[in-house]
């Protein structure tokens, strides 16, 4: 773990040495996912349960809603859109004129939502802020994102940019979407 977590600091930091490391190793699409995503997702639900239930203790909610959303709501939908960037990276990759090798749309994907999947530790604060540290950690990985296009890609920085901006809008998008509706119908069906 202490691993993963020095790798995803380094990838906010110094992303395009770290993106080369990335690209010397083979891209097992489900290694990458079970190795990076599945833990920091795991990690953020807790974090985020812990937050619900330290926000019910202050008396702001039910402890029951905070458990659902902390431990069941929260990992999968982090890891669905992992998944989904994935697809969507590969597929939009294409249509930009960008040719990712076999297996690194879904090595990008896990590798950039790092810092997104980490930002969720900071959710065990009470501070009603998750939806803010899951912007900044979006912003951090679209950053990335775009970072390890160069590397796996030759392609023009303005394709480049232009398919981080579109596939990391579509993850950004379908976590929201997903995610608010859940939200309010935990809190008025609980």
């Amino acid at each position: 773990m202490q691993a993963l977590a020095r790798r995803v600091g380094q990838l906010v930091l110094h992303p395009q040495a770290t993106w080369s490391a990335i690209a010397a190793e083979p891209a097992v699409p489900r290694r990458d996912f079970g190795r990076v995503a599945v833990p920091l997702a795991l990690l953020g639900a807790g974090a985020t349960a812990a937050g619900e239930v330290l926000t019910a203790l202050i008396g702001r909610d039910p402890l029951l809603k905070g458990a659902i959303v902390g431990l069941g709501v929260y990992p999968a939908l982090r890891l669905s859109t992992v998944a989904l960037l994935g697809g969507v990276g590969g597929a939009l990759g294409r249509s930009f004129g960008i040719a990712l090798p076999n297996g690194r749309a879904h090595q990008l994907a896990v590798w950039s939502t790092a810092p997104v999947l980490a930002a969720g530790l900071f959710n065990v604060l009470p501070l009603g802020m998750n939806f803010a540290w899951f912007l900044a950690g979006s912003i951090f990985g679209a950053y990335t994102y775009f970072f390890g296009t160069a590397v796996f890609s030759d392609a023009h920085r303005e394709r480049r940019l232009a398919l981080t901006a579109v596939a990391f809008a579509t993850f950004f998008v379908a976590n929201t979407l997903i995610e608010i509706p859940l939200r309010l119908i935990l809190k008025y069906a609980l």
